[in-house]
């Protein structure tokens, strides 16, 4: 709207001087005589003698148009709703290009804009809208402004490439920088420059730039900043006044960033149940809004189109990802776990009722958290030994690969995980198949989460599937199910039968489904189960020990082997 107003008051303000008009001598001579006869004439005669009126020919020069910034603004690393809500910010100080100076007395502002408390917006019919809870502030930084005089003083801003006169000025609308504090998340609104002697465009939060600044311009940024990155001074604070260890302090920030989400999703929960609460006449008077609005239930919390930094399932926890409608889930969603998180989340949580079925998402963040592949194993046999101590039916799946982890660092670990979980007798369901590393689509641009359009319903049919095949089993097979020892526990002799002569053991065929491990002596260990290899050799007596039917160990769909041993 203000572009279109600034485009109707620039096509009203062209100049009369530049527009054609005819002299004296180009305009035609009409005498007395032949000017007053038109007046004499009828209407019908006036119509029918005058001819019509031909129509203007349409000029072929386009008019003038006005700078737009909205290719800046869509370029932006935030929400649509921040972007809107920052640009009217902008406007209403008079920083934005085009819009109407504002005069402020003493220049006593802040350059620090919060955002509008949701709960006092005024939605009429509607229920309260989430794009308002998620609002971010954000910090001003254009030290070539007005709004900035008295701090730049009589200091003229110098040119990032050492120009001897520069002439820094404005070139644009800037981009706002993520940063992240102890408080919660905000903006550095950085202005775009430019020299006129030089013609060299940089971001006001340029380093290289900030460096040539007084103290008294990098002092007054909440921030400090490289290149890429920026760290907020509050944690830089909190981490000398702690001395804990930048993983810990990691933590801590990611924990606080998801309560205040949490607190946030519970104050638009409340406010849409204050608007059906009136609707309903609890307040002795009923409204009629109802009637009016199409929506009847409050809209999904949060932007599924933001960038992930939490757990692969927080797409299905808020409802963004659809699960097979075949089973009811329920869903532990831990953001940034490793092994030992979700172990204390598990020995923690208290279910209402005891599930079907368990699926474990192997843990990928001990790619990053552990130091070495067999520590992430260690780690993770823990888990799964507290999961399978509090539930019965319990399957593994794997966890999608990364792009930004090298492929043979991810084998490594999910073969490490294999080997846990064939030791707990606990299947493995792989999915790394599924997600071909040259298809980008499936995930987001930290390389490391799914995306909820492509990549996450993938996971969520292996899910859907690693949990069917399991119940499948168990109700194919009841044999092999789980079931507790309840009685005493007792020595029992298992009777011995004593072979003599040539005895030729003749291995078992591997079945290419089950997994094989391999150790020193020439010994092979199946799925718990110890057989010795003793192919081609003669034995002149051989004891063969012969469980009774107890103590035979019976797993899903593997085969159950004699435990041999050689004497001499």
């Amino acid at each position: 709207m203000d572009e279109d107003e600034e485009l109707e008051r620039g096509m009203l303000s062209i100049s009369p001087s530049k527009q054609h008009v005819p002299s004296l001598s180009e305009a035609p001579l009409i005498s007395p005589e032949t000017s007053a006869e038109p007046a004499q004439l009828s209407p019908a005669q006036r119509d029918q003698s005058e001819p019509s009126p031909r129509p203007l020919a349409v000029p072929t020069r386009p008019p003038p148009q006005l700078p737009g910034y909205d290719h800046e603004v869509s370029q932006w690393t935030c929400s649509q709703q921040q972007r809107i809500w920052m640009k009217t910010e902008l406007e209403s100080m008079g920083l934005w290009p085009g819009s109407f100076p504002v005069r402020n007395l003493m220049k006593m502002v802040s350059l620090w804009r919060l955002p509008p408390q949701p709960e006092l917006i005024d939605s009429i019919s509607d229920l309260p809208s989430p794009k308002y809870f998620q609002l971010h502030p954000f910090f001003i930084w254009k030290p070539e402004n007005d709004l900035m005089a008295r701090l730049r003083n009589n200091y003229t801003l110098p040119c990032i490439e050492g120009c001897a006169r520069p002439q820094v000025v404005s070139a644009g609308v800037g981009r706002p920088r993520v940063i992240v504090g102890l408080t919660g998340q905000y903006y550095l609104l950085s202005s775009r420059l430019c020299c006129k002697v030089c013609r060299k465009r940089w971001y006001a939060d340029n380093p290289v730039w900030l460096d040539k600044l007084p103290k008294r311009f990098t002092n007054l940024l909440p921030a400090v900043l490289t290149y890429k990155k920026a760290i907020c001074k509050s944690v830089m604070d909190e981490l000398r006044r702690t001395g804990n260890s930048p993983t810990d302090m990691a933590k801590q920030i990611m924990e606080m960033m998801h309560l205040k989400f949490e607190r946030a999703h519970l104050a638009y929960l409340l406010g849409c149940q204050n608007i059906m609460d009136a609707e309903a006449g609890k307040y002795d008077q009923r409204t009629i809004t109802q009637f009016i609005r199409q929506e009847t239930k409050p809209a999904p919390f949060g932007f599924p189109s933001s960038s992930r930094s939490d757990s692969h399932l927080r797409g299905v926890a808020d409802g963004f990802v659809e699960m097979p409608a075949a089973f009811s889930y329920g869903v532990m969603s831990t953001p940034g776990a490793a092994a030992k998180d979700l172990r204390a989340e598990v020995l923690n949580a208290a279910l209402d009722r005891t599930p079907d079925v368990f699926c474990v998402l192997a843990p990928s963040n001990n790619l990053t958290s552990s130091r070495t592949v067999v520590e992430a194993g260690v780690e993770f046999a823990l888990l799964l030994s507290s999961v399978c101590e509090k539930w019965d039916e319990v399957v593994v799946v794997d966890f999608p690969p990364r792009l930004n982890v090298p492929v043979d660092v991810q084998e490594h670990l999910r073969n490490q995980y294999r080997v846990k979980a064939a030791s707990a007798g606990v299947r493995y369901w792989s999915v790394a198949e599924q997600f071909p590393m040259n298809d980008l689509q499936l995930w987001y641009k930290d390389s490391v989460h799914l995306s909820d359009s492509d990549g996450m319903p993938i996971l969520a049919k292996a899910f859907f599937s690693a949990a069917h095949d399991h119940l499948l089993r168990k109700v194919l097979d009841p044999v092999s199910t789980k079931m507790p020892d309840v009685s005493p526990k007792t020595r029992r002799i298992s009777p011995k039968v004593v072979v003599k002569g040539e005895v030729r053991h003749v291995p078992r065929r591997p079945d290419p489904s089950e997994w094989t491990f391999s150790g020193c002596g020439k010994k092979e260990r199946r799925m718990g189960l110890l057989q010795k290899a003793v192919s081609g050799k003669t034995v002149t007596e051989q004891q063969v020990d012969i469980p009774s039917v107890a103590n035979i160990p019976v797993e899903p769909s593997e085969t159950v082997a004699v435990n041999a041993s050689k004497t001499s």
